[in-house]
């Protein structure tokens, strides 16, 4: 598939099932053995176990798209995440912060569809916004 297509293929993923919380467009935009490097999913089901987790955790969890290069079958983005942390996410429980974070993802395309994820958002700064890991220089 062109460049273009894939970049619209991975727009479209950000619309529909990140700021949409379509886990049923999944299947429309990751192969079904598609492989998340950064979260541990191994299959299309498995990813929307991990985002059914997500909507759960950050209930109003919303992308910006930044930026978006492609070229051949490997797209990169860079977003910003937003949301509050209301549910349980990685172990810790709902604080209600309200939460931005800067992300980027690398995705290798297949026939229109992601078969391969790697990136995500800054963690170090989600657990800093979460309070439970401290900001760089802070005192312990």
């Amino acid at each position: 598939m062109a460049a273009e297509d894939n970049k619209a293929a991975v727009l479209r993923f950000y619309e529909e099932v990140i700021n949409g919380t379509d886990l049923d467009a999944i299947d429309e935009l990751l192969t079904p053995d598609g492989v998340d490097h950064t979260f541990g999913s191994q299959s299309a089901e498995e990813a929307k176990q991990f985002f059914g987790m997500l909507y759960q955790a950050f209930p109003d969890l919303r992308v910006e798209v930044n930026d978006v290069i492609a070229e051949g079958d490997l797209v990169a983005a860079r977003v910003t995440y937003s949301g509050t942390h209301e549910g349980e996410f990685v172990g810790i429980p709902g604080t209600g912060r309200q939460t931005q974070t800067s992300g980027v993802d690398f995705f290798r395309m297949q026939d229109g569809k992601q078969a391969e994820h790697w990136g995500g958002p800054d963690m170090a700064s989600l657990l800093q916004q979460l309070g439970v890991m401290p900001a760089p220089g802070a005192s312990a």
